[in-house]
């Protein structure tokens, strides 16, 4: 083929992917991640208190409830749940900076987490960066900063996806099929059960972040940074799960809980452990990991307990 022949061959396929990618553009215009931004710019700004953290605080905090358990009676701070599921800390501290902004009045920050996600530094790859996680092609820069400090690649990765609409936003797609697989790899196993392997498994992750001193991970010392900045505090909850008695009161989860309100505290935050607030099964979903109405009902109340009570030590 020459070079005349192949020369409109060339213009029409760059034709049909900008057509392509116009059409991803305007297609996803409406999704949940985008759904998120526009619910976050419109966050009323009287908010004193934002909720940040992934599915387990979305679906774990009944702002209703929380409120009405706070003391003194009536006097709860205004809040705002920004918590966003299957993100990261990179995601929550995009979406902290993104809010902050907004919210003139915040004063706490409530920042669930579970397991080692205070110091663990999240994966980038491909099949990583689906639904919710796809936020960072919408701040390529400062995602590439926290996922991966100092690598140039991951900085320019991050910006040429978000160049391109149908990589960034394949997730819409991808996520479905994700979700699909995780549940037949559920499949036979009772609801809410974790293999002895999985959990001694954990128990030894759980135990190499005292054991190396790892200290936060760059996107948890950045929610510290942001918060400090505006002069909010931040207080983290180690949020509830259903795993036994025997791994909660087992040496590497309690040394891990110590070390966290250790290094939470020499930041000035506030630490709270919730891991074991809600032990009965009959609290959670069908997942076993995320709380069912009622369970969010009975935790939202007994932090909005604690926390009014904890705030009040504090000034005191």
């Amino acid at each position: 083929m020459t070079r005349r022949h192949l020369l409109p061959s060339v213009v029409a396929a760059l034709a049909v992917l900008v057509v392509f990618n116009l059409a991803v553009e305007m297609a996803t215009r409406l999704t949940a991640r985008r759904q998120f931004l526009a619910r976050l710019d419109n966050a009323p700004r009287d908010t004193r208190l934002l909720f940040l953290g992934n599915s387990l605080l979305e679906d774990g905090v009944d702002t209703g409830a929380f409120a009405a358990a706070w003391g003194p009676a009536g006097q709860a701070p205004a809040s705002f749940n920004a918590a966003l599921h299957a993100t990261t800390p990179v995601e929550h501290a995009l979406i902290l900076k993104q809010a902050l902004p907004h919210l003139p009045r915040v004063r706490h920050i409530i920042y669930g987490y579970f397991d080692d996600q205070l110091s663990r530094q999240p994966h980038t790859g491909w099949r990583d960066m689906i639904s919710s996680r796809a936020l960072a092609y919408s701040f390529p820069e400062d995602a590439a900063a926290l996922y991966a400090p100092g690598s140039w690649e991951t900085a320019w990765r991050f910006h040429a996806m978000s160049l391109v609409p149908m990589l960034a936003e394949r997730t819409t797609l991808w996520s479905k099929v994700e979700r699909l697989r995780k549940a037949m790899g559920t499949w036979g196993m009772p609801a809410g059960t974790a293999p002895k392997k999985d959990l001694d498994e954990l128990t030894r992750r759980l135990g190499r972040v005292v054991q190396e001193d790892r200290g936060f991970s760059a996107a948890v010392k950045e929610l510290f940074r942001l918060a400090e900045t505006r002069g909010a505090r931040m207080v983290v909850v180690a949020m509830p799960d259903n795993r036994p008695p025997a791994f909660h009161d087992g040496p590497a989860s309690r040394a891990l809980h110590a070390y966290n309100r250790a290094k939470v505290e020499a930041a000035h935050g506030l630490y709270i452990d919730a891991s074991q607030w809600i032990p009965e099964r009959k609290y959670y979903e069908a997942d076993g990991v995320h709380l069912n109405p009622e369970g969010a009902r009975l935790f939202s109340e007994r932090l909005g307990r604690e926390l009014s009570r904890g705030l009040a030590r504090s000034t005191e």
